[in-house]
């Protein structure tokens, strides 16, 4: 399954409620930290609002597909030279008629998504 990064589709926005807290184990702070430098870096750079956690949330959503919308679309690697090149094209609106090779997820529960997470990463850090 292949994440697009795009502020209104996969991008995981973080829920305000855990920054600063001071009761969260040693790595779910460390993780905080690293989200809060990210959302204000794709804010500077990127004018995204949001921290993108690809690998996390895609290994959610194999476990749990209800996490996401997702849907088979035709994609391809663009190979050109260029600002795009090694870029993932999804045709999701069916423009090239072109058979559907892959499935993307267009939409996820950023919400549910970071609960689960910082549960999960939460239990293993208690260890």
């Amino acid at each position: 399954m292949h994440v697009r990064h795009s502020p209104n589709r996969s991008s995981l926005r973080r829920a305000g409620a855990g920054r600063g807290d001071t009761s969260l184990s040693p790595v779910l702070r460390l993780i905080d930290e690293a989200l809060r430098f990210y959302d204000e870096f794709h804010l500077q750079y990127d004018k995204i609002e949001g921290s993108h956690i690809h690998d996390a949330f895609t290994v959610a959503v194999a476990l749990d597909p209800t996490l996401a919308t997702i849907v088979s679309a035709p994609s391809a690697v663009e190979t050109r030279e260029g600002i795009t090149q090694g870029d993932l094209l999804v045709d999701v609106r069916g423009r090239t008629n072109t058979p559907a090779n892959s499935r993307v997820a267009i939409t996820g529960d950023g919400e549910a998504f970071l609960q689960r997470f910082a549960e999960r990463v939460g239990r293993l850090s208690a260890r």
